[in-house]
């Protein structure tokens, strides 16, 4: 079954097929050694060298095989065995069902891959120092340096393991911190709110691998070496910066050290990131893009730090874009560069291809909503915008700051709000929510006789 024979004629020079072998075109030969001659015979019916000839349009080829007797082709030829464990403490039990083995018999007649490995299978030997020989036990009934052999027909193999004392496989014997990198500075109470170490965890080793387990990480697991005392004592505020400072973690009577870096506290003015603002408008409508009314939102510190906002026509903002026209339609790239730092928007620009009226307005949710009493109404007002949707739809969104006569009931001439009031650009009216504050008092000893 399954047998196909490829068939060429004239040479290949008429046509070539493929056809499933049949019965009728086998013929079986057996090699006889006395006469060193090929034989006909009616079937395997003894052990040999055979020769399966098959014919086709009286053009044969020959396929030698081997016929086994039932002794050798039930013969281990070729065994292993995986899954052996190396550390046990007294009185387990065999580790059996992680264990498997794979065997080949008779040479290539048969194969079994990841077979489990059974009871009857095992034979453990304890190394007895004082004979320098391994003895036949039963069980693990005592600490010392065992092997196991697994045997499967005439073949075997062995690996030798260590057997525990209670106490040495309860023992502590490593710790490893991976991945902690939480943003660290002078001063640090790791047993504060300076540090988040919920998402860490150790993982710890008992008995040289005979078991393993995760732990949340601590902060009673910081300590320092206190030579007065001889003895580790608890420490959680880190006192010195640097990119490579070491901090001792002490767990079941094992320490490990881990290196972190922490950093002074000047660098919680340092910019570690910028970013527009929430609020950032990239559609202009019959306008050139103007993206200097626009700030530039730094990171701080690592994200320790306070966030800052910058305008940016500010020193050292470099906006690097493509040449906005308000008459040619597209989207167009623009990014912002600060010290070595980027971040990048899409502008998108859109020309009206009809009547161009407003037909809603409605105002950006960064717009300033706090004033001081008394603040000239122009400069208040320029912190406030509305985006513009027109009626011709290809001309999407635009951006207008308000002025005093748009908003014509606007005033600062009294503290209080939350004040209400109507914004009205080009007939479309949105309301405007704000409050004046009254002005800070000058500092003590300032501006008084």
């Amino acid at each position: 079954d399954g047998a196909t024979y490829p068939a060429a004629y004239g040479d290949g020079y008429n046509k070539y097929e493929e056809g499933d072998v049949t019965t009728e075109m086998i013929s079986i030969l057996l090699y006889d050694e006395m006469t060193e001659a090929w034989l006909p015979a009616e079937g395997f019916e003894v052990a040999g060298e055979y020769c399966l000839r098959v014919t086709f349009e009286g053009v044969s080829t020959d396929v030698l095989c081997t016929v086994l007797s039932a002794e050798d082709a039930a013969r281990v030829t070729s065994f292993s065995a995986s899954g052996f464990r190396t550390v046990y403490a007294v009185g387990d039990e065999l580790a059996l069902a992680e264990m498997t083995y794979s065997a080949e018999y008779g040479g290539g007649y048969r194969y079994l891959y990841g077979e489990p490995v059974t009871a009857e299978m095992v034979s453990i030997f304890l190394y007895d120092e004082g004979t320098e020989a391994w003895l036949p036990v039963e069980e693990l009934a005592e600490a010392g340096a065992y092997r196991l052999r697994v045997t499967v027909g005439d073949e075997y193999e062995e690996r030798d393991f260590t057997v525990l004392s209670a106490e040495d496989a309860a023992r502590v014997t490593a710790l490893e911190l991976t991945g902690f990198s939480p943003v660290l500075f002078v001063g640090d109470d790791l047993a504060g709110e300076d540090v988040d170490l919920a998402p860490y965890r150790v993982k710890v080793t008992y008995g040289d691998g005979y078991r393993m387990e995760e732990i949340p990480l601590s902060a009673d697991m910081f300590v320092i070496y206190d030579e007065s005392s001889a003895s580790f004592i608890p420490s959680t505020i880190l006192e010195r910066a640097g990119a490579d400072v070491m901090l001792t973690l002490l767990y079941g009577g094992f320490t490990a050290e881990i290196s972190v870096e922490v950093h002074p506290l000047s660098d919680l003015e340092l910019v570690t990131g910028i970013s527009f603002p929430v609020g950032f408008i990239s559609t202009y409508v019959n306008v050139d893009p103007d993206l200097s009314k626009y700030e530039l939102r730094l990171t701080l510190g690592y994200g320790r730090g306070e966030t800052r906002t910058i305008p940016l026509s500010s020193e050292g903002v470099r906006v690097v874009s493509a040449a906005y026209k308000k008459d040619d339609a597209g989207i167009y790239p623009a990014t912002v560069e600060y010290g070595a730092y980027s971040c990048s928007a899409a502008i998108s620009v859109s020309v009206p291809t009809g009547a161009n009226e407003v037909r809603s307005v409605t105002l950006i949710s960064d717009s300033r909503t706090v004033f001081t009493i008394g603040e000239d109404k122009a400069e208040a007002l320029s912190g406030v915008r509305l985006s513009v949707r027109y009626t011709d739809i290809s001309a999407e969104w635009g951006i207008v700051t308000v002025t005093p006569n748009m908003a014509k009931d606007f005033s600062t001439e009294v503290v209080g709000g939350p004040y209400m009031i109507d914004i009205t650009y080009e007939g479309e009216t949105v309301q405007f929510t704000y409050t004046v504050v009254a002005k800070e008092p000058a500092p003590s000893g300032e501006g008084n006789e």
